[in-house]
């Protein structure tokens, strides 16, 4: 038989852990509480963060355009450069091919040579590899440069039939452009 005092107790002991458990709801209340005031912290300042990392990033693009330019006219070779799509863009007089040709003569030769040991220079900051001399004094940001695009254009004559190095068509053309500065660029030293 179970007497009223066993009763008691039982209930005495149930209380005990109730009492308990409430204490471990009000710890687990305030963790939550804690956790969730992180949260909105870092939610207010992801933003800020991003954002600066972001300008950085695009201040690092217009720092390289700008040396790459500024590099380049030392040596006689005027560009124009667009920092919103990170283009280097060569007048058609700069680096230009007899019509219908794509070997570079040996003018422009030296110009690519030099367009390729200033951009060496230059990435070598902004890029991963055996060249690569990223630091933080000259790459503040420590960006990374993911791809550098070498473009082939031709002149607006139509090859036709006067092709002499058998050529397709001007996209064949300007490839092969492309692939001849390219050439020259990694093999200049």
């Amino acid at each position: 038989d179970i007497t009223i005092s066993d009763q008691k107790e039982k209930i005495s002991i149930q209380q005990k852990k109730i009492n308990d458990l409430k204490k471990e709801i009000a710890k687990l209340k305030k963790i939550i509480e804690d956790l969730e005031a992180k949260l909105k912290e870092f939610q207010e300042t992801k933003d800020t963060i991003l954002a600066k990392i972001l300008d950085g990033i695009s201040e690092s693009r217009v720092n390289i355009l700008n040396s790459i330019k500024d590099k380049l006219a030392q040596n006689n070779i005027n560009v124009k450069i667009d920092t919103i799509s990170g283009i280097v863009r060569f007048d058609e007089n700069v680096i230009n091919f007899r019509s219908g040709s794509y070997e570079p003569t040996p003018n422009v030769t030296k110009k690519i040579q030099k367009v390729a040991e200033v951009l060496e220079e230059e990435l070598g900051c902004y890029s991963l590899g055996s060249r690569s001399k990223i630091n933080i004094s000259c790459n503040k940001n420590l960006s990374l440069l993911e791809a550098v695009q070498l473009e082939g254009h031709t002149d607006n004559v139509p090859l036709g039939a006067k092709s002499l190095e058998d050529l397709e068509d001007n996209l064949d053309l300007s490839a092969r452009r492309a692939a001849a500065a390219f050439r020259v660029m990694i093999s200049h030293r």
